[in-house]
């Protein structure tokens, strides 16, 4: 009776540590092996690509926007971002969003449109926070959508 319970704790030592090394062997080459032959593999296949244009400034975003469009044989379209007397007078707007976003980067936070977007969320949401009145709200987040991906 000793022997079979001394071979069967032997057995199930014997399991473990082999499923400890089978753990350990994956684990290396999911860790080591797998993204150096990524990389090789991309070296080898590499495309060239495109780099996407900065965004200009709002003022000339239609000029630039109408120009690659001639430049890619389209009709040339007029492209108007107007913006209401409203929109400008009130104290939280797009100038206000953008100099903002740049008052971040200034200090050093590390994706301040993010950062930005979160602290509108909580502004926004707070008790007694942006009103309407005084927020334009629609040049406020396209102040963030032109910035997101930069």
């Amino acid at each position: 009776m000793e022997l079979l319970t001394t071979i069967r704790t032997k057995a199930e030592d014997a399991l473990y540590a082999a499923a400890d090394g089978i753990g350990f062997c994956v684990a290396e080459v999911r860790l080591q092996f797998v993204p150096k032959l990524k990389a090789f593999h991309g070296s080898l296949f590499k495309r060239p690509s495109k780099a996407l244009p900065a965004l200009p400034p709002p003022s000339e975003a239609p000029k630039q926007l109408s120009l690659m469009l001639e430049e890619q044989g389209e009709p040339k379209v007029t492209i108007r971002m107007a913006r209401s007397p409203d929109e400008i007078l009130k104290k939280y707007n797009y100038d206000w969003a953008v100099g903002r976003m740049e008052e971040l980067q200034d200090i050093g936070v590390s994706d301040p449109v993010g950062y930005f977007n979160n602290e509108m969320a909580d502004w926004w949401l707070a008790p007694d926070g942006m009103m309407d009145s005084e927020a334009d709200f629609v040049g406020i987040a396209r102040a963030i959508e032109e910035r997101w991906h930069l």
